[in-house]
């Protein structure tokens, strides 16, 4: 399967391409800002190419696309790109904020699908996994653009299944807390708004999750893996909530 990962300079989507790599996948891997770590990563499981863009600028999305199927067609595409910003309630959030947070987790997904489908139609079998959030299911009070930004992939996830049908699955994942890097920076801000230690911050959101710890990045990509392949065959227009139990 040739498989197009946005956002795979990241954690998450360095772990994911490492997982379809594992399965055969042909990957060509998309980042932004941390391209050394792209091309590192892309020596390492030996992905067919590295392509830059920002996700936000139209044009730059088309070209991406164009480039990653001159080959031939990609049959998957997967996008990982996203910020999460600073908790803040709507009555603080920044228009900047709010825009930014928007294009990059919701806009640029939009970009990115509409691009790719003539392409992904020609592919077949052909599926599509966007990463969202437990927050794009439910916002908590603070979360606002986040949760806005997230809830719309959800529209945008099931919008495109109908349109499509058999022609091109599409599904997304929904991770709860998930240990990484960007999480604990996310953990560590939250703490010192509170005025606890990171630690008992950690200790207390972990108590929250009946499972008992957080999701690995890991197991992410596994069901990001197995919603591309045949084993899903009947999933799509789905937002699979991987949360450990927490709700």
């Amino acid at each position: 399967m040739k498989t197009l990962v946005i956002g795979a300079s990241g954690e998450l989507g360095a772990a994911i391409a490492r997982t379809l790599a594992a399965e055969q996948h042909e990957l060509i891997l998309h980042g932004h800002k941390n391209v050394i770590g792209l091309n590192n990563l892309a020596d390492e499981i030996g992905a067919t190419a590295t392509l830059e863009c920002d996700v936000r600028d139209e044009e730059q999305v088309r070209t991406l696309i164009h480039q990653a199927n001159v080959q031939g067609p990609i049959s998957g595409l997967v996008y990982t790109a996203g910020i999460n910003p600073t908790a803040e309630t709507i009555a603080n959030t920044s228009t900047d904020v709010w825009s930014d947070t928007i294009a990059i987790n919701l806009t640029g997904a939009f970009l990115c699908v509409k691009y790719a489908l003539p392409y992904l139609r020609s592919g077949k079998p052909s599926a599509i996994v966007i990463v969202s959030s437990v927050f794009g299911l439910s916002s908590p009070a603070h979360r606002g653009a986040y949760g806005a930004s997230k809830h719309g992939l959800t529209g945008l996830i099931q919008s495109v299944a109908r349109e499509e049908g058999e022609a091109i699955r599409i599904n997304g994942v929904c991770p709860g807390p998930m240990w990484s890097e960007n999480v604990r920076r996310i953990f560590a801000r939250h703490a010192k708004s509170v005025g606890i230690s990171v630690e008992d911050y950690v200790k207390q959101r972990q108590a929250q999750i009946p499972y008992g710890r957080f999701l690995q990045p890991q197991e992410c990509a596994s069901i990001v893996s197995f919603l591309l392949s045949d084993r899903a065959g009947f999933l799509t227009g789905e937002m699979i909530r991987i949360s450990g139990g927490e709700f």
